[in-house]
């Protein structure tokens, strides 16, 4: 897989399901293979499952959680990331970015701006920190004139 060859890849963490269908690194590579490929909802189960046996791994938390934004499983993916935040998640910061975008569109722009602040102060050179700063200035200005959060 870290040489792109994907159809090996899917191929042997399949084989390796097959032999141990509770086999979390094999569950948590097809459930990013199908998320790389936009099927949303297998990688969802794929994370999932990967995570009925290994509850606290952060890989796995931050896929489910990613699957569940782009499922508009939005108090899911704050869930998630919430689980996720309460572990070392370095490489995960983004999980927060997601977070704001499901708690924006659940209509709660306070606890939005504080997932927006956590990815800021977490991962600065992410190429998204640019527009979590300008959702924070533009939830801000809209929650001190009472304005709600347009659907």
């Amino acid at each position: 897989m870290q040489e792109g060859n994907k159809s090996e890849s899917r191929a042997a963490f399949e084989r390796a399901v097959a032999v141990n269908r509770r086999y979390a690194p094999a569950l948590l590579n097809l459930a990013k293979i199908a998320f790389d490929e936009k099927r949303y909802e297998d990688s969802y189960t794929l994370a999932r499952q990967a995570l009925s046996t290994d509850p606290l791994n952060p890989g796995a938390l931050f896929v489910a959680a990613e699957s569940a934004f782009f499922k508009n499983q939005y108090g899911e993916t704050v869930s998630l990331a919430q689980t996720l935040h309460s572990l070392p998640h370095q490489q995960y910061a983004l999980v927060h970015y997601l977070a704001g975008k499901s708690l924006e569109a659940q209509r709660q722009p306070a606890a939005a701006i504080t997932e927006y602040r956590m990815f800021v102060e977490e991962d600065p050179h992410d190429p998204n920190v640019g527009r979590a700063q300008e959702l924070i200035i533009v939830l801000q200005a809209m929650n001190a004139e009472g304005v709600a959060i347009p659907k």
